[in-house]
């Protein structure tokens, strides 16, 4: 399978700096840009056989983007949502500090957040690589691209690469990554690659 894992444009919680996660916000313009402007550079990648996204608005609204340049589907997958944190979503990071305090030695892998209300890091986790291992099973031999958001990304990333958990991999709006996986054998061609800086 050759993957290729994009992150949404700009959405409007990254203008109001409110705890965004599984809260669905729309693009903004420049995000719809930062869309238009990618999916010139995805041509080269392309075709596709399938385009798959998160649900929430930001990701696949940057999906049909892509989409209607290739006359695809989007097909969506809740699975590929941001990390579900519960009532904090949406809320001020200093208003979330005081209604839903870090406890001492902070959150355990099975710790929900939120207060309880959201998911842990564990049922996270679980989900995204639930996703991604069927991904590969279905489209052993494809080209599939799949937007979604950056702690899910990341997610995967640590995953396939084995990697600690206090490993994290930072994907900017609209940056993508190219991976192929290949008898499983994983073969890295770039990480977060930002078509706003080209």
């Amino acid at each position: 399978m050759k993957l290729i894992l994009i992150r949404h444009g700009q959405s409007e919680a990254d203008l109001t700096g409110v705890i965004e996660c599984n809260a669905d916000f729309n693009l903004t313009e420049k995000g719809r840009e930062q869309a238009a402007k990618l999916v010139e550079i995805l041509v080269k990648y392309s075709p596709f056989d399938a385009i798959y996204s998160s649900p929430l608005k930001r990701a696949y609204n940057t999906a049909e983007i892509i989409a209607g340049k290739f006359n695809m589907t989007v097909v969506t997958d809740k699975r590929l949502s941001e990390r579900n944190v519960g009532k904090m979503a949406g809320m001020s990071r200093e208003e979330a500090s005081k209604i839903f305090p870090m406890p001492e030695g902070g959150l355990k892998p099975h710790h929900k957040m939120g207060g309880g209300t959201g998911e842990s890091a564990l049922d996270f986790r679980h989900r995204i690589c639930e996703f991604f291992h069927e991904l590969e099973e279905k489209h052993k031999n494809d080209r599939v691209a799949v937007v979604s958001h950056g702690g899910a990304i990341s997610l995967f990333l640590q995953e396939l690469l084995k990697t600690q958990s206090n490993v994290s991999f930072s994907t900017g709006d609209t940056g993508f990554h190219y991976i192929e996986i290949k008898n499983e054998k994983v073969t890295i061609h770039f990480l977060n690659n930002l078509p706003s800086l080209t």
